[in-house]
């Protein structure tokens, strides 16, 4: 089956004539680069196309603002651990388009600091990490502070629903410190089964994972209110 055909630089909104004389068929996507809307084709016909704005996240979510998981509730900084997986959910109710993701450094590293980004899937049946979404680059840690974001080479397009938001570091001889997640909000990660659901309050979930390219499915996680979760942050396009 030949790739849907998909607009992602447009400056105006579709119109009836974008139809499948173009190329485009249903489930084809339409980005207003200068306005930051996206657009879905329902219909094809030629001359007479439909096309149906997807709106943002149910909270206003300005292009080229940065969003961190809502439901943390302080960061503080923190040297993280190295040659841990941590991952963060991420909640949308619309679909998004994401062009950046990110952390926050307040003082860097020894040469050669750096943290592998990426995102995963979600497991209905498990509430946990699943498939690999994207692994979406490196971030050197070794030279200059405040936000450090991988501008990505593709847009990352997200259906409404949970991802998970990936991070692990590199260890060296003096670890960054980054932004941390310090409190969550009660409920917002669900807890293992046994354990009193108003007294442990997950930040994230963790595993233990030698610095490489992120694995193409999540290893098993384990929740966790630890001082290791380093902050993460998307861009929306």
């Amino acid at each position: 089956m030949a790739d849907i055909k998909n607009n992602l630089s447009a400056t105006t909104d579709p119109a009836g004539a974008n139809d499948s004389s173009q190329g485009y068929a249903v489930g084809s996507t339409w980005w207003h680069k200068t306005d930051g809307v996206l657009w879905e084709c329902t219909d094809a016909t030629t001359g007479a196309a439909l096309w149906v704005r997807v709106n943002g996240n149910a909270r206003p979510w300005g292009s080229h603002q940065l969003r961190t998981p809502d439901y943390i509730s302080s960061w503080s900084a923190t040297q993280c651990a190295a040659d841990t997986l941590v991952m963060f959910p991420m909640t949308f109710q619309q679909k998004m388009v994401v062009d950046g993701i990110g952390i926050r450094c307040t003082v860097v590293g020894s040469a050669g600091a750096a943290a592998r980004l990426g995102i995963y899937r979600h497991d209905q049946s498990t509430g946990l990490p699943a498939a690999r979404k994207a692994d979406l680059g490196e971030i050197a840690l070794d030279s200059g502070t405040g936000n450090k974001t991988i501008t990505l080479a593709s847009l990352q397009y997200f259906d409404p629903g949970i991802w998970w938001l990936a991070c692990v570091l590199k260890g060296v001889a003096t670890m960054p410190t980054l932004m941390r997640a310090g409190a969550a909000v009660s409920g917002a990660v669900p807890v293992g089964d046994g354990l009193d659901p108003f007294t442990n309050n997950p930040r994230y979930v963790a595993a233990a994972f030698p610095y490489a390219a992120l694995p193409g499915t999540a290893p098993t996680m384990a929740y966790s209110t630890g001082v290791d979760g380093v902050g993460l942050y998307l861009r929306k396009a």
